[in-house]
């Protein structure tokens, strides 16, 4: 038990100590790829179209009994 407190103890001063930076402003043809853990799981991608202004798509598939498939697109 005290080997976990240990570790939590020391992840928890490492990420409160750690100098996170922020990413700089996106630019048009920025693209990026992600992961969607949960249920449905799946991949997503987007595509930024200005500074402020991206797509998104996404594909997910269903990991209980169903055999069912998720497709998204969203406008940001």
């Amino acid at each position: 038990m005290r080997k976990i407190t240990a570790l939590l103890f020391l992840a928890s001063f490492l990420f409160l100590t750690t100098e996170i930076k922020a990413q700089a402003t996106p630019e048009k043809g920025q693209k990026a790829i992600g992961l969607m853990v949960g249920e449905p799981t799946g991949i997503s991608f987007k595509s930024w179209m200005g500074s402020k202004n991206a797509f998104d798509l996404g594909v997910a598939w269903s990991i209980d009994e169903t055999d069912a498939i998720s497709i998204h697109g969203d406008y940001l």
